[in-house]
Formats: structure tokens, C-alpha cells, sequence
């Protein structure tokens, strides 16, 4: 894809998204600002990365 081509892309995605949000806060809806680090996910399970451990592998 042409540098010319991705502006486009860029520009329509853009467009499509403002005409959303237009027709959403039209239709009544409400746009609320999350402060940053606030996250809406609850109950995340915690990372597989903190599970790990440095044990040996009791293949053997």
C-alpha cells in the first residue's frame, strides 16, 4: 500500500468514526472520560508471566 494510500485509508477510517460518534451522541448516548490508568475491566486475572518460577523441570 502507497504512502498516498494509507492517508486515504487513514482519512476515511477518520470520517467513519466521527460520523459514529455524531450519530451516537444524536441518538442520546454520552461520552464519559475515564481518567488515565482507570481501567473498566474488573476481575483481570493476574498475568501468566507472574506465575512463572525458576524451578527445574521435573522432565528428568
Amino acid at each position: 500500500m502507497s504512502k498516498s494510500e494509507t492517508t486515504v485509508t487513514k482519512r476515511k477510517t477518520q470520517l467513519t468514526l466521527a460520523e459514529q460518534t455524531a450519530a451516537f451522541l444524536k441518538a442520546g448516548g454520552k461520552i464519559e472520560q475515564i481518567p488515565s490508568g482507570v481501567s473498566g475491566q474488573t476481575n483481570q486475572p493476574k498475568s501468566v508471566m507472574a506465575k512463572k518460577t525458576t524451578e527445574p523441570s521435573k522432565e528428568s
